[in-house]
């Protein structure tokens, strides 16, 4: 095709929303492997500034004057087609391509590819396996959707080894060639995009078929045909996976350790210093994976045990007035309830939970599980800002005023604020010691979190 030569030779390349951590991520890999980038956002941040660092022409605007000579557009799945730098682009006869169109194009040139995917736990899934694999003295290629500390960031360049997270927004997962999958979980999100569960499902069930060799749950095994060459199981409970564990503790950090069987015979012991069983769950795929990568179990257990998480999964921002500040990219009422089931095995002190909904079309079409999880009595008292709307309008579902109005027939202790009434309530009231503040969300919570600890 004309377009796989052009990728294949494009010396120069653009990148549209360079500033995502997968547009960037892609970047800096294409400038470890010497080619020549440039890139255009809407405003700075640590991420641009650091791809300017590594020698990116960093554009702070959309503008057709940033494309000129370059022999590739790569843009976001947030751009439009009607950008004024694709359609400089197509003036000028450049390619343009998406993003998960190129992300598949770059896990085609490795000699192995694996993908994480699932509704949940994709970003600390695949670190922990970066870091198994870094343990082991591989150099893998590594592309995440989240920063952690043992990379400086969220990507590494290597050779022969390609190890990324796989999102399912809009199928962009399909693109991706793949040898091993690790397929965590199938929940419903994204119905804005897919509409029914059952198109959801589908495309789940497509991105793991596409791979030669199969991790994933053994209830998921049980419930979907899949047609890969090898499927591997796993299971916290159940004796009948290939993979499963006994005697689970709780570690005073909030981690556990375990003991992990392979076919019905003990397999090794293993520990986390991160928080949930949900995570306990997602190292035993990675112990899996590595298993039948041929990853020796020792190398596993020592990366396992010295992984702290990934950023913005489960962070300690800091202190504001003796209360712990917590902050967990969590917006799904699957991964709030689990993070609130992890933090409450180990801490029994007061509660706060401030919640940014993530798209309005989210907060419509889960609203039931909304209410269920934030009105629960783990929860002391709960703050909701207002929606972090991303690519969409008010009228595409519910705003957070409607959330906190269908939560507090419920819960008392809920309350709707600005952002800024937020801030100034927090930041004016005095606790106790055994206070924690924990703040949830993936829109940009995260900076709000940050000011908190900043004052």
């Amino acid at each position: 095709m004309i377009k796989d030569y052009f990728i294949k030779n494009a010396k120069y390349i653009h990148f549209i929303g360079v500033g995502g951590i997968s547009m960037s991520g892609l970047a800096t890999i294409m400038l470890k492997n010497k080619i020549k980038v440039s890139g255009s956002d809407i405003q700075a941040s640590a991420i641009t500034d650091k791809l300017k660092k590594q020698g990116a022409n960093i554009y702070l605007t959309h503008n057709e004057s940033n494309v000129k000579s370059q022999d590739l557009v790569v843009y976001s799945g947030a751009i439009k087609e009607d950008n004024v730098e694709i359609l400089k682009a197509k003036q000028l006869g450049i390619p343009c391509i998406e993003r998960s169109e190129f992300l598949g194009y770059v896990s085609s040139k490795y000699k192995t590819s694996i993908a994480v995917g699932g509704t949940h736990g994709k970003t600390t899934t695949t670190a922990m396996l970066a870091k198994c694999f870094l343990e082991n003295k591989s150099n893998p290629t590594i592309h995440l959707g989240g920063e952690v500390d043992f990379l400086k960031g969220s990507v590494r360049a290597g050779k022969d080894i390609f190890i990324t997270e796989a999102c399912e927004y809009r199928k962009s997962f399909l693109s991706l060639k793949k040898d091993y999958a690790i397929l965590l979980n199938i929940e419903a999100d994204h119905l804005d995009y897919y509409e029914t569960m059952e198109n959801l499902q589908n495309a789940f069930i497509k991105f793991a078929n596409k791979s030669k060799i199969l991790i994933t749950s053994y209830e998921l095994h049980k419930t979907f045909e899949f047609k890969n060459e090898k499927v591997i199981t796993v299971s916290l409970n159940d004796k009948k996976a290939n993979y499963y564990i006994k005697n689970l503790s709780l570690l005073n950090c909030g981690g556990h350790c375990f003991e992990v069987y392979k076919n019905g015979q003990f397999y090794y012991n293993f520990a986390l210093n991160v928080i949930g069983e949900f995570n306990v769950f997602n190292a035993l795929c990675v112990i899996a994976l590595c298993d039948e990568f041929g990853i020796d179990k020792s190398v596993v257990h020592k990366a396992l045990i010295s992984f702290n998480g990934a950023k913005r999964r489960f962070e300690h921002i800091g202190l504001l007035n003796n209360a712990q500040l917590i902050h967990d990219y969590a917006h799904h009422p699957t991964e709030i309830n689990k993070v609130i089931l992890g933090f409450r095995s180990f801490y029994k002190g007061e509660l706060i939970v401030v919640f940014q909904p993530h798209t309005y079309s989210r907060t419509k079409d889960l609203l039931n599980d909304f209410v269920t999880v934030l009105s629960s009595t783990l929860i002391d008292k709960l703050i909701i800002l207002p929606t972090y709307s991303a690519r969409e309008k008010m009228e595409q579902g519910l705003s957070g005023k409607q959330l906190q109005e269908q939560i507090l027939p419920h819960k008392k202790e809920c309350c709707y604020m600005s952002t800024k009434k937020a801030k100034k309530y927090l930041i004016e009231k005095s606790y106790a010691d055994n206070v924690a503040i924990l703040l949830l969300g993936a829109g940009d919570i995260e900076n709000f979190a940050r000011n908190l600890n900043s004052k």
